[in-house]
């Protein structure tokens, strides 16, 4: 449903309750009351599925309302960065088939495969070599799984991953 939003590919009365969404946005006197409009517009739209993650993204973005002190580029600035994070923590529940989780939430947690990804600009503690909270962190990531590790590391990994370049080269 997100992608039909996004790339305007709505039809029948999706399409005109979005179109009405958007005017009363656009009509909007100021980003409070469009911050407003949007956090209440979910009901409108007259579907039962997404309310969850609507009510969720709309507590969001007025946190970074408030503590971006209401600047619409400071605004946007911290959706994109939660939006990149998001890609990384996925509340699809326990039962789902693929599961997406950063590192500490694999803690307890057990599947056939893990798909590791470290970006390059990921965060891995304030430590020093050797890495002694990061190594034990890293250990259970790669311990969750039953058969099959797979790891994917940028051109430059940090210190703690870069080890792993040298078991299967370049």
């Amino acid at each position: 449903m997100a992608f039909i939003i996004g790339r305007g590919q709505a039809n029948g009365l999706l399409a005109t309750r979005l179109d009405e969404l958007r005017v009363t946005l656009s009509d909007a006197p100021d980003l409070d009351a469009a911050a407003n409009i949007a956090a209440t517009g979910w009901p409108t739209l007259g579907t039962n599925r997404g309310y969850r993650q609507w009510r969720r993204a709309a507590a969001e973005v007025t946190r970074l309302m408030t503590v971006s002190g209401h600047v619409l580029d400071a605004v946007s600035r911290q959706v994109e960065i939660m939006r990149m994070e998001s890609f990384t923590d996925v509340d699809a529940g326990d039962q789902a088939a693929v599961q997406v989780m950063n590192l500490h939430q694999t803690k307890g947690r057990e599947s056939d495969a893990i798909v590791a990804v470290f970006r390059p600009n990921d965060y891995y503690g304030s430590d020093s070599e050797p890495f002694e909270s990061a190594s034990r962190l890293l250990y259970v990531v790669l311990t969750r799984a039953r058969q099959r590790v797979t790891l994917l590391l940028p051109n430059d990994p940090h210190q703690l991953v870069a080890p792993f370049t040298t078991l299967w080269g370049r």
